[in-house]
């Protein structure tokens, strides 16, 4: 007899869909019933594989800034641009359709913005008024947000569209 377990990349469609239904907080486990793809199962909760693989990091880089007493400006800090890029980009090009979601990427990407991320809400706890750091999680923090919107639009588009279900008419088109 098979495992009536689901694994982390079910769909949440077939025979396993009422097996998929678990609860969790909203900050662990954010994403709906389409979006089961997105997490880890962790007991009987579905996790956002994004935030499993960033906040702990996040927050293991923080501390070794704080228990290290790391200064408030370096000149790696040129560095953290280069870090923060490539994870905000796959972000908006996931969110806006551009590219399809991949585990491995998450797993490999998140490492770099948790870096990114580290170092700069430390600067910023300093020093609110640092300019770097302000202007670097705002312009990253407007472009996420931006594209969880539009993905939000546009799947509430999909749910509303009446002709989504109809087989193709004669030209192609419903």
């Amino acid at each position: 007899m098979s495992d009536p377990r689901p694994g982390p990349c079910r769909s949440a469609t077939g025979p396993d869909a009422r097996v998929r239904r678990v609860r969790a907080p909203p900050w662990l486990a954010h994403h709906g019933e389409e979006d089961l793809d997105r997490c880890v199962r962790i007991g009987t909760w579905a996790i956002c594989r994004r935030c499993w693989a960033l906040w702990p990091a996040t927050g293991l880089v923080l501390g070794l800034l704080v228990v290290l007493r790391a200064p408030e400006e370096s000149t790696w800090d040129v560095v953290i641009p280069m870090l923060l890029f490539p994870p905000v980009l796959e972000f908006v090009g996931v969110h806006v359709g551009r590219w399809t979601y991949r585990p491995a990427r998450v797993w490999a990407l998140s490492p770099l913005l948790a870096l990114a991320l580290a170092r700069l809400l430390y600067r910023f706890a300093r020093n609110p008024f640092d300019p770097w750091s302000t202007l670097l999680l705002a312009t990253s923090g407007a472009a996420c947000g931006w594209a969880v919107l539009r993905f939000q639009a546009v799947r509430r588009e999909e749910a509303l569209d009446p002709d989504r279900f109809l087989p193709p008419g004669p030209g192609g088109g419903p």
